[in-house]
């Protein structure tokens, strides 16, 4: 199986605010030189990244994951802070932090052990839930504080399902196709 992770994905309603309202304003001041913008269609949330996992992996993982879920209540996500991942000082992405943190953390500590289980190696920083907007390539080019001022609409959505989604690179960039969903029990 190709490369693949868990996340919760991102609403079409709210993929379209963030690109009219935060990314084409912003698009403007830095080129694609200076920043590579996340495609609209690639916009989620990671939990968890698994890599390239087997098949016999996928299937004791996805059972693991169904016998499970119902056991996590939907919850409602807000998208209104631009931070600079992972540091101000130190960043190489431009994101925006979801609200609230518990909940995702709940959730992404759960796939991370349901994962290791399954013996699919997973990262072991520690975890920042977040929305890539794009990746910087030239920080000392980019004014955070342009970022910090953007103004943009109320996104926030309801989380009522996550998927694992595989990933392909090919030459225009990655193809994120969702291969399973998985329901969350009722809030």
């Amino acid at each position: 199986m190709p490369r693949s992770f868990l996340a919760i994905s991102i609403p079409d309603n709210i993929k379209n605010i963030i690109c009219d309202q935060v990314v084409v304003p912003l698009y403007k001041h830095y080129a694609t030189k200076l920043i590579k913008w996340t495609k609209k269609e690639n916009l989620h949330i990671t939990l968890v990244f698994l890599g390239n996992i087997t098949d016999q992996q996928y299937q004791q993982l996805n059972k693991k994951i169904q016998e499970n879920m119902s056991l996590f209540n939907s919850f409602t996500i807000n998208l209104t802070t631009f931070e600079a991942f992972p540091s101000e000082k130190k960043f190489h992405a431009i994101i925006l932090k979801p609200q609230p943190l518990t909940p995702i953390q709940n959730l992404a500590n759960f796939l991370k052990k349901a994962a290791e289980t399954c013996e699919i190696k997973t990262d072991n920083r520690s975890f920042k839930p977040h929305l890539t907007l794009g990746k910087v390539n030239d920080k000392d080019k980019i004014d955070f504080e342009t970022f910090v001022k953007t103004k943009t609409s109320a996104m926030h959505f309801e989380v009522t399902e996550i998927k694992l989604f595989e990933s392909v690179l090919d030459s225009s960039g990655s193809i994120y196709t969702p291969i399973a969903t998985y329901k969350l029990g009722e809030s």
